[in-house]
């Protein structure tokens, strides 16, 4: 227990027969808080990283110009829970788990950002007008979001790609710096945009377009520009495209995925970017299939040129290849060099996404690496040189994508965090639950675990690998790696005389399930603890010894007075004394005593202030504590005597008044009295929970 009555008080005194995990309590304190995780940097699982150029801030740097050849974090806003991105020419966007669409990058002239002005935003921000999106798409100048089925749309309007008659003027002409509501669409499950049309899909697998059509990018069989949505016909402009799960646009052309693979085509194909076979400068107002493609799982359009995934991992395009953006290994000579049909990528295989630059190409692969060819004149390439990728190049420093987009100079990617294993489990001698239990994070996320003891259990403790980790409830742990926890709970020794009802329960209770308050049996056999009984100099030796980790130690007493004192306590008095907690009586008090010196009087009753300064001497031996000045506090207690500056030092570390004791501005008249060990209790969990469960006042 706390305390095994000395001889001298004629009572029979047994150890309890249970330790109650006494060992481990030991180790919570020896190891202190070395294994708790610190609280590190937010998760990286869907955190959004860019490279190249920078001159509009599309980077999200918060410094302006600063072109950057490898991919690095945008912000801190985007390190998670980020589920889609998508980037215009040089503005970018990216989805939150939340339903928050968040934008950066130029702005000027047209309020694309979608924040109200058209000042460039070097940092991302969210969009004004619209929350709960569920998808997103960008153009050259204007971008798109479906929220609740409904499209919004924000950014240019001078070629009616807004689709909502722009509310705005800005210094492009007609726009709107937030999103609006598109009229007359409903039941939209996606969106695509081309550099100045929309398109969106409805859940029934038609499509619809609006804005600029002097190429018929609209496909609704005409070349007339439409301010508001128009349904996309069928080949040959009979019925109406149906079955379509995905679409995207260039410049002056149009894509779309349908369910069963295929892929379709429409407008300009003045560089072979519609896949058709030929290229031409006719107008192609109405869907055509693009050569050769099936099983295809992902689209995606540059400028003018177009890509496709299969579901093998396959990379296919075609179009302009004037910067290398086919990937063929053909050098770039300035001329087209157009590819008419789908090109399979060569040294790009298990791709499992896909993203287009104005006249860049990139793809993820299985491995969650990043490949990118086409223009590198602003490193979006993502490495220095040359200006012009012929063949795919591996984008360095990246290992988790997941989603990949380009703009005109730009290229951004959405990368995920490893997921590392979180096994939780329980021991000791009671029972309890930790929440949440075993899982699987990603590594670099926070999880916070909670304990709660059951059937009136204790939690007492955390191993964390191997090693303890102090009793913090709840524990912030950080992935950055595999983590196996163990709880440990036990329940308290039932007293016979403890109950709810007394001042100090909790005290006794926490001590007892951890092994530090043992009892005493008494001579009807009954375990009791006495808790207004007074507390000898033996007893509160093993109790500072025991959650010090010394109680196992032997250093010899040099104290002369052991008297009928047990073994057991007097060696943890010397041991105390070794690390000059116990210091004994002044030589003339031992010679009043009739002892030699030194002597320390192991069954006289300790006194309040002695038990501050017995167990804040402990704590700074132990190195957890370091002494305070004398603040004054209990201006009563005699400063020559020590203990002002011991009970200073106790107070910084558990903070507010000693229990008992009122305010430590006032006097104490107690403090040279007797302390019962239900107080003594009190003042030792104080100390150790301060030091032990985080709650330190520094």
């Amino acid at each position: 227990m706390l305390f095994e009555r000395v001889r001298s008080t004629g009572q029979r005194r047994t150890l309890m027969t249970r330790l109650m995990v006494l060992g481990l309590f030991l180790s919570l304190l020896i190891n202190a808080f070395g294994p708790l995780a610190p609280a590190g940097a937010a998760a990286t699982s869907g955190g959004v990283l860019a490279w190249g150029d920078n001159r509009s801030d599309q980077l999200g740097l918060a410094a302006t110009g600063a072109q950057r050849a490898a991919p690095g974090p945008v912000s801190a806003a985007l390190n998670s829970g980020i589920t889609a991105i998508a980037s215009g020419s040089n503005h970018s966007l990216a989805l939150r788990q939340d339903g928050t669409v968040l934008t950066w990058g130029s702005n000027f002239p047209s309020g694309q950002t979608g924040q109200g002005s058209t000042a460039d935003r070097l940092d991302p921000a969210p969009v004004q007008g619209v929350s709960g999106v569920t998808a997103i798409a960008s153009g050259y100048l204007h971008s798109l979001a479906v929220s609740g089925g409904n499209v919004y749309t924000w950014g240019d309007d001078n070629y009616g790609q807004l689709g909502n008659a722009a509310g705005d003027t800005c210094n492009s002409g007609a726009c709107n710096r937030s999103a609006v509501q598109v009229g007359g669409l409903s039941d939209v499950k996606s969106v695509g945009a081309g550099a100045r049309h929309s398109l969106a899909v409805k859940n029934d697998g038609s499509v619809y377009a609006w804005g600029i059509n002097h190429s018929g990018a609209l496909g609704d069989g005409s070349t007339t520009q439409r301010d508001t949505p128009v349904q996309v016909k069928g080949v040959g402009g009979t019925g109406t495209l149906g079955g379509v799960v995905a679409v995207t646009g260039g410049e002056g052309h149009s894509l779309a995925l349908k369910g069963d693979g295929t892929v379709w085509a429409w407008g300009q194909n003045s560089q072979g970017q519609l896949g058709i076979g030929a290229f031409d400068n006719n107008n192609h107002p109405t869907p055509a299939q693009v050569n050769g493609l099936t099983n295809i799982i992902a689209i995606a359009a540059g400028y003018r040129h177009s890509m496709a995934l299969r579901a093998d991992g396959a990379v296919f395009t075609w179009g302009n290849n004037d910067s290398g953006q086919i990937g063929n290994g053909v050098t770039p000579n300035g001329s087209c060099q157009c590819v008419v049909t789908p090109y399979q990528v060569a040294g790009v295989a298990g791709g499992t996404a896909i993203g287009a630059g104005a006249s860049h190409s990139l793809a993820v692969l299985n491995d969650g690496t990043v490949r990118a060819w086409g223009l590198n004149g602003s490193t979006q390439g993502g490495v220095e040189s040359p200006t012009e990728l012929a063949s795919p190049v591996t984008v360095p420093g990246l290992a988790h994508a997941t989603a990949v987009d380009g703009g005109n100079g730009h290229s951004i990617v959405l990368q995920t965090a490893p997921q590392v294993a979180l096994t939780v489990g329980t021991n000791g001698g009671g029972t309890g639950t930790v929440t949440p239990g075993s899982g699987s994070y990603a590594e670099g996320a926070q999880v916070t675990l909670k304990a709660e003891g059951t059937n009136g259990s204790i939690f007492v403790g955390w191993t964390i690998d191997g090693q303890i980790g102090g009793w913090a409830n709840p524990l912030t742990l950080t992935m950055d790696q595999n983590h196996s926890v163990i709880a440990t709970f036990n329940k308290p020794t039932e007293f016979c005389d403890v109950n709810t009802n007394d001042l100090y329960f909790a005290a006794i209770q926490q001590l007892s399930a951890r092994g530090v308050i043992r009892g005493f049996e008494r001579e009807d056999g009954q375990l009791c603890f006495a808790p207004n009984d007074g507390t000898k100099r033996a007893q509160m030796a093993a109790l500072i010894a025991r959650p010090l980790g010394w109680d196992t130690e032997d250093h010899g007493n040099p104290f002369s007075d052991q008297g009928q004192v047990d073994g057991n306590l007097w060696r943890n008095v010397g041991t105390l004394a070794h690390y000059n907690v116990a210091r004994g009586y002044k030589p003339e008090t031992c010679q009043a005593l009739g002892v030699g010196t030194p002597c320390y009087g192991p069954t006289d009753e300790v006194v309040y202030a002695q038990v501050v300064s017995f167990i804040t001497r402990g704590m700074v031996a132990k190195g957890y504590w370091t002494y305070q000045p004398d603040n004054g506090f209990y201006p009563n207690v005699p400063g020559d005597s020590g203990h002002r500056v011991d009970i200073a030092t106790y107070l910084h570390y558990v903070g507010g008044a000693l229990p008992g004791a009122d305010s430590p501005a006032q006097p104490w008249d107690g403090y040279a009295s007797p302390a019962p060990r239900g107080w003594f209790a009190e003042v030792l969990w104080r100390a150790l929970d301060a030091q032990f469960g985080l709650n330190r006042t520094s």
